[in-house]
């Protein structure tokens, strides 16, 4: 019989730096008395810290790591150097409950046929249980996985081990990703009656949010799971867990090929498919979520029919496999204008054949909409990049009078439910979803909640409503609105910005408009910036000013009228963060108008749709683009598109320069998320990008410094605010003749007026630039990686329509540029063509049309 020198061994794996708090001081705590009875094997990256540990404790901790093996490998040397009658591992930031060890030890010891015990996982932040142990009760228990085939744990940490077992059999080298639950198959596969110890045992662990998922691990599972022999219900179950959880994360941007993309979706949908359909079925009954149902359902059945018994149930083959009351319905649009409730919903239904999502009165006269389509759009119901359907859209004009509006749902039969899984966003009026917040209208009031609307004949708004709902969030939501009691019946101001830290874009060009020429709006008119700086000082000439998110900034956003912006980021114009703008929202009565950053010409569906952005007047300035924007994906109502012209054509202006400007767009694949300041963090492994390489072989050109010594002109790299945090890798290409311009220094303005040549590659400036019709270049060296990662193409295509050559080789980006040098910077006619065809105003009275529609809408004409 082999002689065990401690009860449990603990291997542990040294990540990260901070080991202020680490598993040694709670395995050195531990009941089971430490000295005596646990071994620690440490291995990874080891400091300072570790080593005062392993010095206080020669003989129960140890180090063993080989930097010339892999991790997996070193991990079975640590299985190897184990002296433990039990093994486990942990991760050094991790934590076990005070009697963990020793509970485990003696259940083990009372139940020794197991080669496995478990302890529950519980998130040291949050002290809740991790959701895959919910389900396994309160009490210590044994678990027969042939009868409880959804109680298959698959992480080794919080899992021991019977020394035996677990030498026998180790890690699979050959899997860098799912070798833990590789593991755990085989040894339930010999064994599978396993302990839980709950009732004095806990492993503490923090979540590691930041964890990024290759690719390869994508491939990996599908070639791991396609091996596995499908004879047990529980290696059933896993297959099925494991495809779900990775499918719904696959997009085509992950993986460098669509190849690849398309090898992996083919072979997760023919492992699922080996699994036989009553299990399948058995497996959908169970489950919770909707759409992971059906892309089940449609990726295992050549037809997938279902519709809806008379008890609201959801039929497919004479199976229950649901409920109605689980479907979403999306509450898009609220809004009250000229006497009428206008509302917006959406839904999917699910390949239902007879389900139908309606509104009625209280006395059951059902409203017929006015607009009924399915559509398809961003919203269509996906699993992954799976589509399952594309979401219904119905739109109503309803009299606002003495009345109750249900949401129902119903059958072809008589069959109908409230709706009881209702969502909307938190900048509609309702999202409280409390019938006390309300909206007016000429003595009416309309208050939402649980399915319905509901209106009554009421005053309108008036002090009352104010200090009873102020009164009602502080009791019902435990957050003081105190804001609440500076709002005005009438609204009245107008606010306008461009990127929070950076104006000059057309948030600057209205702004200064309307100071100069309309000294009745001025009055009323703040220019909004994150904090006084240089555009503080320059912008204060014109007008008022006021703070982001400042005290004065939050008062007159309550309190506006009008909210006008060059982006449609929220977080670039709300003064509240978006989880505090629910308590103010019911009170604010703007129309956000938006003045957009450059002209749309690529498919931005997704992001700036009606029901994304909350956009009420979108701005254009061509023909073309205002019909990409009338097109149904996007949402809109025709009248709330306007023709204007951009504000910031009205001040361009040709003072040409010896200067040519580069000018490219960002990469969302090179830039992290944007800050507050309006300005994108900065990603790692920059210098290896493909947009470095190009743009340095280009900037670092011998024939391009030439070229520039020979007519005495200067180069102007302009960096991209998308991009802030590179321009110093581009330093060292700057001299006489070439300067790298920060983001935080960049003028579009003096760009355009001062620019004899632009070339850029697919950012909307070469509107703007081409506007004044001087002579443009897109440097195009990665077409493909672009519209892959960052935008759709929309209707504009660079070659046919485009206002200069479209260039993909540095060296013939070269000799364009010495083609304009040659002839003297004129433009090609048949660019001028293209550019007189697409603007729809030149006459540089934009500024005044937009004022027209800001009148208009304050005097509620519109």
């Amino acid at each position: 019989m082999t002689e065990y020198k401690y009860k449990i061994s603990v291997i542990v794996k040294i990540i990260g730096e901070d080991l202020n708090k680490n598993i040694i001081q709670s395995i050195i705590k531990q009941s089971i008395n430490f000295e005596q009875n646990v071994q620690i094997i440490l291995t990874g990256l080891i400091n300072s810290k570790i080593y005062e540990y392993i010095n206080l404790y020669p003989n129960n901790i140890f180090y063993v790591n080989n930097i010339d093996i892999s991790e997996i490998d070193n991990i079975n040397a640590c299985l190897d150097f184990c002296s433990g009658r039990y093994v486990t591992f942990a991760n050094i930031n991790d934590a076990y409950s005070l009697t963990t060890l020793n509970s485990v030890y003696n259940f083990f010891e009372k139940n020794d046929n197991l080669d496995v015990v478990l302890v529950p996982k519980y998130n040291i932040k949050t002290k809740k249980i991790n959701f895959k142990y919910e389900n396994f009760g309160m009490k210590n228990c044994l678990i027969n996985l042939s009868k409880e085939k959804n109680k298959l744990i698959l992480s080794s940490k919080a899992t021991f081990y019977n020394a035996n077992a677990i030498k026998e059999n180790k890690f699979n080298s050959l899997l860098n990703y799912y070798n833990e639950a590789d593991l755990n198959v085989r040894l339930f596969d010999k064994n599978d009656l396993y302990g839980y110890v709950c009732e004095s045992a806990k492993y503490l662990y923090n979540e590691n949010n930041n964890q990024i998922v290759p690719p390869s691990s994508y491939i990996e599972l599908g070639n791991y799971l396609d091996q596995l022999n499908i004879n047990k219900c529980y290696i059933k179950e896993f297959i099925l867990n494991e495809i779900l959880k990775k499918y719904r994360k696959i997009n085509k941007e992950t993986f460098d090929s669509s190849e690849i993309y398309d090898y992996i979706t083919k072979i997760y949908i023919g492992i699922i498919n080996k699994i036989d359909k009553d299990y399948i079925l058995e497996y959908i009954k169970e489950d919770n979520i909707l759409d992971r149902k059906l892309f089940l359902l449609k990726i295992t059945n050549n037809n997938v029919n279902m519709n809806i018994d008379n008890s609201g149930n959801i039929i497919f083959e004479e199976n229950i496999i649901g409920n109605i009351e689980k479907i979403n319905i999306k509450i898009k649009r609220i809004e009250i204008d000229d006497n009428y409730l206008y509302l917006d919903i959406m839904y999917n239904n699910y390949n239902i054949n007879n389900i139908d999502v309606i509104i009625k009165d209280e006395k059951e006269n059902i409203y017929d909409e006015y607009y009924n389509k399915s559509i398809k759009s961003s919203y269509d119901l996906r699993y992954g990049e799976y589509i399952l359907n594309e979401e219904n859209v119905k739109k109503y004009k309803i009299l606002l009078s003495k009345k109750e509006i249900l949401i129902k749902i119903k059958n072809n039969d008589s069959f109908e439910i409230g709706a009881s899984n209702i969502t909307m966003l938190s900048f509609l009026k309702f999202s409280l979803f409390d019938k006390k917040i309300k909206m007016f209208s000429n003595n009416i009031s309309l208050s939402f909640y649980e399915n319905k609307f509901v209106m009554k004949n009421e005053k309108y708004y008036n002090n009352s409503y104010k200090i009873k709902t102020f009164l009602n969030i502080i009791i019902k939501n435990k957050y003081i609105p105190f804001l609440r009691l500076l709002s005005m019946k009438k609204k009245r101001y107008i606010l306008i910005n461009d990127r929070p830290e950076k104006a000059g874009d057309n948030g600057e060009a209205l702004f200064k408009y309307i100071c100069l020429n309309n000294k009745k709006l001025s009055k009323k008119t703040y220019f909004v910036l994150a904090k006084k700086n240089d555009e503080y000082k320059r912008l204060k000439k014109y007008g008022k000013i006021v703070i982001q998110n400042s005290l004065k900034h939050k008062f007159l956003f309550i309190n506006s009228k009008i909210i006008t912006s060059s982006h449609a980021a929220k977080k670039f114009y709300l003064p509240f963060d978006i989880k505090m703008l629910i308590y103010y929202i019911d009170l604010c009565d703007y129309k956000f108008v938006w003045l957009q950053h450059g002209v749309t010409h690529n498919n931005v569906a997704r992001s700036v749709n009606k029901y994304n952005a909350n956009i009420d007047y979108f701005v254009t300035a061509s023909n073309r683009e205002k019909e990409e924007i009338e097109s149904e994906r996007y949402f809109y109502e025709k009248d709330k598109i306007v023709l204007t012209g951009f504000p910031r054509f009205d001040y361009l202006t040709s003072k040409q320069s010896s200067i040519i400007s580069l000018v490219p767009t960002w990469r969302r694949t090179l830039s992290g998320e944007i800050k507050e300041c309006g300005f994108h963090k900065i990603k790692g492994d920059f210098e290896n990008s493909e947009y470095y390489r190009e743009y340095s072989k280009f900037l670092g050109s011998e024939r391009l410094t030439k070229i520039l010594e020979k007519y005495d002109y200067i180069l102007n790299f302009n960096i991209h605010p998308g991009m802030v945090g590179y321009e110093n890798l581009f330093k060292k290409f700057e001299n006489k003749n070439i300067k790298i311009i920060s983001a935080y220094n960049v003028n579009y303005s003096q760009i355009f007026s001062q620019s004899a040549l632009m070339i850029t590659d697919y950012s909307s400036v070469a509107f703007d630039f081409s506007y004044l019709k001087k002579p443009l270049i897109y440097f195009q060296f990665d077409k493909e990686d672009f519209y892959k990662h960052q935008y759709q193409k929309g209707y504009f295509d660079y070659t046919d329509d485009g206002f200069g050559d479209v260039i993909e080789d540095c060296d013939k980006l070269l000799e364009k540029i010495e083609f304009y040098f040659e002839n003297d910077f004129n433009l090609e006619q048949k660019y001028i063509n293209r550019i007189n065809d697409t603007f729809a105003h030149t006459d540089k009275n934009n500024c005044q049309r937009i004022i027209k529609l800001i009148d208009e809408i304050i005097n509620n004409e519109i």
